[in-house]
């Protein structure tokens, strides 16, 4: 198996074939009430996991411009 080097809430890299995915991450030890108030980005390249030769590697994974972005929140009447 590969070794897989994240960090705190990295949900690792999603492959899209063909326009249309869908997966449901498990986080074990996270309420849905941990997630409010924060954020999840999705960036246009894969995450080289900070091993690459680019100058960006170890801090952003050369994973590219970020292509859809929410924060995580509650209605009032939820």
């Amino acid at each position: 198996f590969p070794v897989t080097i994240s960090h705190t809430g990295d949900l690792g890299n999603i492959a899209l074939e063909h326009g249309s995915y869908t997966h449901t991450y498990v986080l074990h030890r996270v309420s849905v009430q941990d997630l409010w108030g924060r954020s999840a980005i999705v960036h246009a390249d894969e995450d080289d996991l900070g091993l690459g030769p680019h100058e960006d590697s170890s801090t952003t994974g050369h994973s590219g411009g970020r292509i859809a972005c929410a924060i995580f929140g509650r209605g009032l009447e939820c």
